[in-house]
């Protein structure tokens, strides 16, 4: 018996990827043209049959949901019905492998106070006023601007989504605070190796890791053993448990040098898991966030900075490799590939080089002026 490769969802088609009379095991969604108001047809490709008839039916519901909302010449939709809907939206472009589990996470914890505040607000009356209430009502809350910026760049991106759906006819303007730079400092490299004396062995050996390979924390923490081949001193940042990396940029090969490969292996001889830096608890399941550690061992190194410890967290260590890297002459363009950047991004140097107090003082420029005679 044939298996069926097309079925009909409403004005949608469902069909079978089909390339040199063989199905890939890949199906599409074909939207036809003037459907909720785009001109062109179009089609989105979904790993199964399962996963494009849910995307099919969803996307039928908010045609109708947007249809209804129109007839009744407003609104009338508070900002807890469209966010259950655009959850479910959500959801499914995860289960489609549209997008990353931890991206809709990172999306509802910026949203956990912004629908805290507005409850069940009609989405129509979320204008720039109400947004300029929020801020302030977060400010009044000693909550900083780059964080409240974050919040209100999640709630634009989902009254955009309403706009895209035809529930509200005009998309608000979100005004963005002012933010106060952070100071981010690099340690000088005798600084460093007083700080990775102060921890226990495995965040040491962490935290000395990032710092030589500019891998980000969360790709550091979650390396496994069959992705380092300390023959080569060479190790590979990629799909871990099904889990992709930040962006598509992110696969990549890192070489590290003698000292980091001895530290590894003693490591690795030390534990039988699967994870080069496990979890406490002794569980197979990679190390939770050390930051407290971290902070208590740059104390008791004695690095300071104006009379403070100096800040240093486990995102630092990064930001350390790119700062040296670009202090040693290696191309900018070169750097963006070592730690996942895309070529354009301006990322790296808004945010990732940074000059540490020993190349400073060598910009020193002082005045030879003779002393008065008395």
């Amino acid at each position: 018996m044939t298996k069926k490769t097309t079925q009909k969802v409403g004005a949608l088609t469902v069909r079978a990827e089909v390339v040199k009379g063989q199905g890939t095991g890949n199906w599409f969604v074909d939207v036809p043209p003037n459907f909720n108001g785009n001109e062109k047809r179009r089609r989105h490709r979904h790993p199964s049959k399962s996963a494009a008839m849910m995307a099919a039916r969803q996307m039928n519901k908010d045609l109708q949901l947007g249809e209804m909302m129109q007839n009744q010449g407003q609104c009338g939709l508070g900002l807890h019905d469209v966010f259950g809907r655009w959850l479910e939206g959500q959801q499914l472009r995860v289960t489609s492998g549209l997008k990353k589990e931890s991206s809709l996470r990172t999306d509802l914890n910026g949203l956990r106070h912004v629908m805290g505040f507005f409850k069940d607000e009609d989405i129509s009356k979320i204008n720039a006023a109400r947004i300029e209430a929020y801020q302030r009502h977060r400010l009044g809350e000693q909550v900083k601007p780059v964080t409240i910026n974050t919040e209100c760049r999640k709630l634009r991106a989902l009254m955009n989504w309403c706009h895209n759906h035809r529930l509200i006819e005009v998309m608000p303007k979100v005004p963005m605070l002012n933010e106060v730079p952070v100071d981010t400092e690099v340690p000088m490299q005798d600084e460093i190796v007083l700080i990775l004396q102060q921890l226990p062995e495995m965040p040491a050996v962490l935290t000395r890791l990032m710092i030589e390979t500019g891998l980000r924390p969360s790709e550091a923490k979650r390396l496994k053993w069959d992705a380092i081949d300390l023959d080569r001193k060479v190790l590979k940042v990629g799909v871990v448990n099904g889990e992709t990396p930040k962006t598509g940029l992110s696969n990549r090969e890192m070489a590290f040098g003698d000292g980091l490969a001895a530290d590894l292996l003693k490591l690795k001889r030390s534990t039988n898991l699967e994870w080069v830096f496990p979890n406490r608890d002794g569980k197979n399941k990679p190390m939770d966030n050390y930051r407290k550690s971290l902070k208590s061992a740059v104390k008791r190194s004695g690095v300071e900075r104006y009379g403070k410890p100096m800040k240093f967290t486990p995102k630092y260590a990064r930001k350390a490799f790119t700062s040296y890297q670009y202090l040693r002459g290696v191309p900018l363009s070169t750097i963006k590939k070592l730690v996942g950047h895309s070529p354009n991004s301006r990322v790296t140097e808004a945010h990732y080089l940074h000059i540490p107090e020993s190349s400073l003082r060598n910009t020193v420029f002082e005045l030879d002026i003779p002393e008065k005679p008395e």
